[in-house]
């Protein structure tokens, strides 16, 4: 039985992706072909939301819902990401600047204390400044800017083939330490059919037969000694 805490993750979880689909719906319908907008006449809400839903996953290639995560992560997280690396970019212009005058100098110090303090700021600009109260937070709010859809979604496809990438890799390494053990298994099954070999050579004369050969070895010596001697 679930808990509360794990209903509560899993509509969370199911919240994310359904407010990553419609941002997508709203300002990528070119990823809805035709086909689908047609199938939605005549349907309720729900239905054309699913409609919907199905032709921009097919149209991205999603069939697991490990890549609808990634989709997720990937809208969620663009607009935090895309400030950080704004941010560093920013420093590292001024931090290039060395000719600057006091004046210019104290701003800049300014400017770097206000943009380290924007770096740290929640990704829904919610904060607690002084006097005021901390805003409770959606973890649901998809703060993503209509103009960056595009570059989510190019992002979400580069992540896409890195994961591919590295799962392929890891299957070749899987593959190449299953073939060595493979290969080991072999070697030691050979050393052993090869002791077996020659334990089963020592003892293919019974002691009937080898005193035999025995006793002919030694007539045969002494009847070689006296062709010698003639």
């Amino acid at each position: 039985m679930a808990t509360a805490g794990e209903a509560g993750n899993v509509k969370e979880k199911y919240d994310k992706i359904k407010n990553v689909f419609k941002m997508l719906i709203d300002e990528a319908p070119f990823l809805i072909d035709d086909k689908a907008f047609d199938k939605c006449e005549g349907k309720s809400l729900k239905e054309q939301f699913a409609i919907q839903i199905d032709s921009i996953r097919k149209a991205l290639g999603i069939d697991q819902m490990e890549i609808v995560e990634l989709l997720v992560e990937c809208f969620y997280g663009y607009e935090e990401r895309a400030e950080k690396e704004r941010l560093e970019k920013e420093r590292e212009e001024l931090e290039k600047i060395s000719d600057l005058a006091e004046e210019d100098m104290a701003e800049m110090l300014a400017q770097s204390k206000k943009l380290e303090k924007a770096s740290n700021h929640d990704v829904t600009g919610s904060h607690k400044g002084e006097g005021e109260e901390e805003e409770e937070v959606d973890p649901t709010y998809l703060n993503l800017e209509p103009e960056n859809v595009v570059h989510a979604l190019k992002q979400f496809d580069e992540m896409r083939k890195q994961k591919a990438e590295a799962a392929a890799l890891d299957g070749t390494t899987r593959k190449k330490a299953k073939t060595m053990e493979t290969e080991e298994q072999r070697k030691a099954t050979e050393k052993i059919k090869q002791k077996l070999y020659w334990e089963k050579l020592t003892n293919i004369l019974d002691p009937m037969k080898l005193s035999v050969w025995k006793a002919l070895d030694k007539a045969l010596g002494k009847y070689y000694g006296m062709l010698v001697n003639r």
